[in-house]
């Protein structure tokens, strides 16, 4: 978390910076918190660099996941500050957001239909889907055509829960702490345990479903063996 905190930390408020103090000094925080740091380092330089390697290995670069995936990377690191930083409904949005991309971006590799075409088709297959019905392109059915077993756990035991913090309620009551401050207040982060542990649990559930989806196309799709990351995020 230091080099995390070193690399990322703007001029912040006070009560941000007592924050991220009492994170490093807290025992109980202390495993999940060096966790969360080494997958930030295992998730480029060994997960996504492995992956890479493969497709090179087999001359295939049409996985539209890995591109997403690929992408992910900064956004997972952002995640992870907003967590040490007290912005828990900010991590957890980020989280819904990386979720439901995930599943969207599989379909199209997984499918049959979209095995031996590009990247480029690949997108603008997307596009034609969404223009022909929007709510292919996000919500449930974006995990119902994704072609994965599990989805309606998924959908029914994680996304739904991470939709919570993307409710208009949220912004309603942060709305009506500031006017109980004085109108014109801060809506200070506060150093909360429980919420911590909370969107590190969630962390771990979304990324190791996003390491599942891929293994599953490296396996079933484009056939490659010895793909077992999910190890990696133990």
């Amino acid at each position: 978390m230091n080099e995390i905190i070193k690399e990322l930390e703007p001029e912040v408020y006070p009560t941000i910076k007592a924050i991220h103090k009492k994170i490093l000094e807290s025992e109980e925080l202390h495993d999940d918190v060096e966790l969360l740091n080494n997958w930030l380092l295992v998730w480029t330089g060994c997960f996504l660099h492995d992956v890479f390697h493969s497709f090179k290995h087999i001359k295939k670069y049409n996985s539209i996941l890995f591109c997403l995936l690929q992408s992910q990377s900064h956004q997972l690191e952002w995640t992870v500050f907003s967590i040490f930083s007290g912005q828990y409904d900010v991590a957890m949005r980020e989280l819904r957001t990386i979720l439901e991309n995930a599943f969207y971006h599989f379909k199209y590799d997984y499918k049959e239909r979209y095995h031996n075409i590009t990247i480029t088709e690949k997108y603008n297959a997307m596009i034609n889907d969404a223009n022909e019905k929007l709510k292919n392109a996000y919500g449930k059915l974006v995990f119902q055509n994704s072609g994965y077993q599990d989805w309606e756990a998924v959908y029914n035991n994680i996304f739904r829960k991470l939709c919570e913090y993307v409710h208009t309620s949220v912004g309603r009551n942060n709305a009506l702490q500031i006017d109980r401050g004085g109108f014109n207040s801060m809506l200070d982060p506060k150093y909360d345990s429980d919420r911590i542990k909370e969107c590190i649990s969630m962390f771990k559930t979304v990324v190791q479903l996003e390491v599942k989806l891929m293994e599953i196309l490296l396996k079933e799709v484009y056939k490659v063996d010895n793909t077992n990351y999910i190890n990696l995020f133990d």
